[in-house]
C-alpha cells in the first residue's frame, strides 16, 4: 500500500500528528503548566490554549482535565468553578459537528471564544462576583476601571491569544525549523513558550530546582537548535520571566550575557552538542564570577547542571540544528535542482527533433500545421512530472535520520508524473569528510515514505563533501526477463531485420522489431534508421503513435514509396502490467498466459509506404510469468504448412520452460529444422517474460 506523501495539517489522535506521535503526554503536560498561570488573578493563556487544541484538531478533553488539574494547585475553588464551566462551554461549542466550519475560519473561532468569555465574565460579575476572586481596588489602580477589567480584559486577551497558540502549534506540528525563518511563527511559539515557563513552579520534589532548570535547558536548547538570532530573543524573554518571578533584575542582565556570548561561540567553532553544553556551563560560571552571585548559589548550580544533564541525554531527533534543514537564507529552496531537471528535459526535446531532422536528411517536408505542433508540445508537457509538496512529517524525518549518519540536506523535492509515480531528488552532501553511498540514501528514504525505491541511472553513486544530486524512482512491480535472436536468410549477407530493447524510461520497457524490406545492407539500414528515430523521440517524451507517425511522414517523403520497413513495437509500464502494442505491417504477436494464447494480428501498411498510413494499435493488460514472443515475417514464412500461425501457437503451447532464452532456442531449432536451414526470409526473435517484483 502506498501512503498519501503529500502535506496534511490535521492531527492524529490526540498528540501532534505523526511528527510528535506518541508524545501527546508533551501537550497534556504543556497544558498543566499553563494551567497554573496567573496574570491578575486571571489566566486567559489557559482558554487560548484549549481553543488552538481544538483548532488543531486535537483531543482537548485531555487537556481541559489536565487544565483544570493546573488551575487547582493555585486558584481559589470559585475560580476553578468558573474557568470550568467556562472552557466547559467552548469545548462543547466547538466539538459541535454543526460548528465544524469554525475550525477552518479561525477568526470567527477566537471571536467566538472571546465572546464567551465576556459573556461568562460579565454573568458572574452580575449574580456571583464571589467567582472573579478579584480585587476591584487593585485593578482600578492599574486599569482604571474594575468594571472594564472584570468583564472585557480576559475575553480580550482570549481572542488574540488564540490566533498565537494555534499559530504556535501549527508551527510545531508541521515545521518546527519555520521558528529560525519565520518570525511569526518564532514569537507564536515563544510566546506559547513563555505561558509554560510561567506555569512552572520553583522547587519539586527530591528537592529538584524546577523553574531555573527549565529555563537554563530553554535557552541552551534554543542557542544550538535555532541560532543565534532566535536563541537570544528567547535568552531576553526568559530572562525577563525569571527577573519578574524572582524580583531581581540582575536575572535579566546575566540571562542576556549568556545568550550573546553563547550565541557568538557556537557560530565561529560550529561546534557539536557536547561542546555546545560545554561551552554554556563555562559561560554561567564566568558570569557568576564576574558578579551575578545568585547564578552560583547551590540552587544554580543544581539548575545549571540539571539543565545540561537533560540537553545531553535528548535523542539526536529532537537535538537536530535547523541548519541541517531545508532552508537557506531564510527560504525554503527546493527548485534549482528540479528546474535543471526540466531544462535537461527540453533540451533533449529539442535536440532528438534536430537529430530526426538531420537523419533524414533535412530537406523533407512532412507539412505540419501549427495545430500538430502545439498538439506535440502539449504532449510533451504533459510527460514532465509536476513537483507536489512532501508531507512535512516525512521531510522532518529524511533530514533527522541522514543527519544521524552525518549527511546534510540542501535541497529535497518530491514529483509526481501523470500515472501518479513518486521521484525524490535530493541534493546532499556528507560532513566530516565521510563517504556516504547512494544506497543507503535509498534504505533511508524509503523506510519513511513506505515506498519502495530504487537509485536511477543519473545518480553519483557515492556521496561526498560536494553537493550532490541523488534520484530515487519508485520502484516497478514488474521486471522482464528478455532473450532475442537474429537470423539471416544467407550466412553470407547482412539481415535486414534490426531489434531494440531497453528502458526508453525508468518504468517503461520498449520491444521492437524492424523488418526492413528485402535483404542485406540497404534493408538493414531502413530498418536501423527507423528504430534510432522512434528511439530517440520516445526518450524525449513523445507518445508512441505521434512518433510513429512523425518517423512515417518522413520515411514516405524521403522514399516516395519504394522503400518501407514493417514495425512491430510493444511497450510495457512496469508498475501496473499495461501494455501498448504497436503494429504497422508486421507479423503476429504471441501472448501466453499458463496454457492460454492469444494472437495479436495486424493488417495494417508497412512504415514508408504513405504519409497518412494507420498504426493498428491496442493495449493489453499482462500478469505475472506471462511470456510475450515478437517474431518478424521471416519466422513465419519458413513455416512449411499453410496456417503458419496456427502451428507456431501449438509450438509455444508445447513448450517446457519458462525460460525466454530456452524459448527462444527452441523455436529457432524448430524453424531450422523444419525448413532444412533455409530461411525463407531474415528472422527475428524475442521473448519477454513478466516477473512480479513486489
Amino acid at each position: 500500500m502506498k501512503g498519501d506523501l503529500r502535506n496534511e495539517n490535521s492531527w492524529t489522535g490526540f498528540g501532534f500528528g505523526d511528527s510528535l506521535r506518541g508524545n501527546h503526554m508533551w501537550v497534556i503536560f504543556a497544558a498543566y503548566l499553563i494551567g497554573r498561570c496567573n496574570l491578575f488573578e486571571m489566566n486567559a493563556m489557559a482558554i487560548a490554549f484549549l481553543v488552538a487544541v481544538c483548532l488543531q484538531n486535537g483531543n482537548a478533553f485531555f487537556v481541559f482535565g489536565a487544565l483544570l488539574l493546573g488551575m487547582a494547585s493555585c486558584f481559589s475553588m470559585g475560580m476553578i468553578v468558573r474557568y470550568a464551566v467556562l472552557m466547559g462551554i467552548l469545548l462543547l461549542l466547538f466539538c459541535n459537528r454543526k460548528l465544524i466550519l469554525l475550525k477552518r475560519e479561525k477568526l470567527l473561532a477566537a471571536l467566538l471564544a472571546g465572546t464567551v468569555t465576556i459573556l461568562v465574565n460579565a454573568f458572574a460579575y452580575r449574580f456571583a462576583p464571589q467567582l472573579l476572586q478579584m480585587d476591584s481596588i487593585k485593578l482600578t489602580q492599574i486599569i482604571g476601571s474594575s468594571f472594564v477589567v472584570n468583564v472585557f480584559a480576559e475575553g480580550v486577551l482570549v481572542f488574540s491569544l488564540s490566533f498565537v497558540f494555534q499559530k504556535a502549534l501549527s508551527t510545531i506540528q508541521n515545521d518546527y525549523a519555520k521558528i529560525a525563518t519565520d518570525s511569526e511563527s518564532a514569537i507564536a511559539v515563544m510566546l506559547l513558550s513563555a505561558a509554560v515557563v510561567l506555569g512552572m513552579p520553583e522547587h519539586g520534589p527530591f528537592e529538584l530546582v524546577i523553574a531555573e532548570s527549565f529555563a537554563l535547558f530553554s535557552v541552551l536548547f534554543s542557542l544550538y537548535v535555532f541560532g543565534s538570532g532566535i536563541g537570544i530573543a528567547w535568552s531576553v524573554l526568559v530572562g525577563f520571566l525569571r527577573a519578574g518571578q524572582e524580583l531581581e533584575m540582575s536575572y535579566l542582565f546575566c540571562y542576556v550575557i549568556i545568550g550573546m556570548v553563547c550565541a557568538a561561540a557556537f557560530q565561529l567553532l560550529r561546534c557539536g552538542r557536547f561542546l555546545a553544553a560545554g561551552l554554556f556551563v563555562c559561560t554561567y560560571f564566568l558570569c557568576g564570577l564576574w558578579g551575578y552571585d545568585m547564578l552560583l548559589s547551590w540552587d544554580g548550580k543544581k539548575a545549571l547542571f540539571t539543565a545540561v544533564f537533560l540537553f545531553v541525554l535528548l535523542p539526536n531527533t529532537i537535538v537536530l540544528r535547523v541548519e541541517h534543514a531545508l532552508f537557506q537564507n531564510g527560504e525554503k529552496n527546493t527548485s534549482s535542482a528540479w528546474g535543471k531537471l526540466v531544462v535537461e528535459r527540453v533540451n533533449n526535446f529539442a535536440a532528438a527533433m534536430k537529430r530526426i531532422d538531420y537523419t533524414f536528411a533535412g530537406d523533407v517536408n512532412i507539412g505540419a500545421t501549427f495545430v500538430e505542433v502545439g498538439t506535440i508540445l502539449e504532449e510533451f508537457a504533459s510527460t514532465v512530472p509536476r513537483e507536489v509538496p512532501l508531507k512535512k512529517t516525512i521531510e522532518s524525518k529524511i533530514i533527522e535520520k541522514l543527519a544521524r549518519k552525518n549527511v546534510r540536506v540542501h535541497e529535497l523535492s518530491l514529483t509526481k508524473n501523470r500515472e501518479g509515480r513518486f521521484t525524490v531528488y535530493i541534493v546532499l552532501c556528507s560532513r566530516r569528510y565521510k563517504l556516504i553511498t547512494a544506497e543507503l540514501v535509498r534504505k533511508i528514504v524509503e523506510q519513511q515514505m513506505g515506498i519502495r525505491l530504487i537509485v536511477t541511472e543519473e545518480s553519483r553513486r557515492v556521496v561526498g563533501t560536494d553537493p550532490t544530486l541523488i534520484c530515487l524512482q519508485e520502484a516497478p512491480a514488474f521486471r522482464c526477463r528478455t532473450a532475442v535472436r537474429k537470423l539471416s536468410r544467407y550466412a553470407s549477407d547482412v539481415s535486414g531485420d534490426n531489434f531494440y530493447i531497453g528502458e526508453i524510461v525508468p518504468g517503461k520497457m520498449l520491444f521492437m522489431i524492424a523488418d526492413g524490406m528485402g535483404n542485406g545492407m540497404q534493408a538493414a539500414g531502413d530498418s536501423s534508421i527507423l528504430l534510432e528515430a522512434l528511439e530517440e523521440l520516445l526518450q524525449a517524451g513523445f507518445e508512441q503513435e505521434t512518433a510513429i507517425k512523425i518517423v512515417n511522414a518522413y520515411l514516405s517523403e524521403r522514399n516516395k514509396g519504394e522503400r518501407f520497413a514493417t514495425l512491430d513495437m510493444l511497450l510495457i509500464d512496469l508498475y501496473t502490467g499495461h501494455g501498448v502494442i504497436c503494429k504497422q505491417g508486421a507479423a503476429t504477436t504471441y501472448i501466453q498466459r499458463g496454457e492460454w494464447i492469444e494472437l495479436v494480428k495486424s493488417t495494417s501498411l508497412p512504415v514508408g509506404v504513405i504519409q497518412d498510413a494507420s498504426c493498428e494499435q491496442c493495449t493489453k493488460k499482462f500478469y505475472n510469468k506471462d511470456m510475450i514472443v515478437l517474431v518478424s515475417d521471416g519466422v513465419l514464412e519458413s513455416i512449411i504448412f499453410e496456417n503458419k500461425e496456427d502451428y507456431l501457437r501449438a509450438l509455444l503451447a508445447d513448450r517446457r520452460t519458462d525460460d525466454p532464452e530456452e524459448l527462444v532456442s527452441y523455436i529457432v531449432n524448430e524453424i531450422r529444422g523444419m525448413c532444412g536451414n533455409r530461411l525463407k526470409d531474415d528472422a527475428t526473435i524475442v521473448a519477454c517474460k513478466l516477473v512480479k517484483t513486489l
